[in-house]
């Protein structure tokens, strides 16, 4: 007997399977922990007294799996800057890029110059490239992560402006088939604004421009947008 498309075991093993999925999830628990972490460093900075020692426990083992998750991430993450460049190559060859692909194009550099910081950081906290400072990396890992999430948001703010007009491979639908065809796609570019807006959100604080949020809370925001983003990334995986 077959399964049917939708079939959670079924979703759950393509899930796993897929390099971009397990990325999803790796950041959405990444930062769960990270604002378990703050939360119980909170709890043991001011809470009772008798509290206060398993409270600053629970923190560290926290803050452990955060950077555990985040490294994890890293690692399967270390090759994906090959997949941009083979994107940016087929744009090029296409020729004649639109304004919006123009901007997609800057958005997939800009993520792959970020991919590529963040390994040379990782692999200088390792030992591995000892002439390389890992805190220089990490500044520079963050700020093309800063110009990826504002381009790829720039990206979505056009592609829902042009969401009413027939896509590429739509141009032959008719009635209700073009609503449905034109609807999915709004969908999809709705849900894609929502993960880069928290993303950006994320990494704006991250760098220090969300003065809106007390200072000791920017770590359960941060941590807070970051599992939002990770969690739309899933539904994406699951869905599309």
């Amino acid at each position: 007997m077959g399964h049917k498309q939708n079939d959670p075991l079924q979703q759950m093993a393509a899930l796993a399977g897929s390099t971009a999925s397990r990325e999803q999830v790796m950041k959405m628990f990444h930062n769960i922990f990270k604002v378990l972490a703050w939360r119980y460093t909170i709890q043991g900075l001011t809470g009772p007294n008798k509290e206060r020692p398993a409270a600053r426990k629970a923190a560290a083992k926290y803050r452990k799996l955060s950077t555990s998750f985040d490294e994890v991430r890293t690692v399967s993450n270390m090759m994906l800057w090959l997949g941009n460049i083979q994107e940016l190559k087929n744009m090029i060859l296409n020729g004649n890029p639109t304004p919006d692909e123009g901007v997609r194009g800057a958005a997939i550099l800009a993520d792959t110059m970020y991919l590529l910081a963040d390994n040379v950081k990782y692999l200088s906290k390792m030992n591995i490239l000892e002439s390389a400072d890992a805190k220089s990396w990490s500044e520079r890992s963050g700020s093309f992560e800063f110009w990826a999430v504002i381009t790829a948001l720039v990206y979505d703010v056009m592609m829902l402006a042009n969401a009413g007009q027939p896509a590429p491979g739509t141009r032959n639908l008719t009635g209700r088939d073009l609503e449905q065809a034109t609807e999915d796609r709004r969908k999809k570019h709705l849900l894609s604004f929502f993960k880069n807006l928290t993303d950006f959100l994320r990494v704006a604080a991250e760098r220090g421009h969300v003065t809106s949020v007390p200072k000791p809370a920017q770590p359960a925001f941060i941590g807070f947008m970051g599992t939002l983003s990770g969690g739309v990334g899933i539904y994406q995986a699951i869905t599309q």
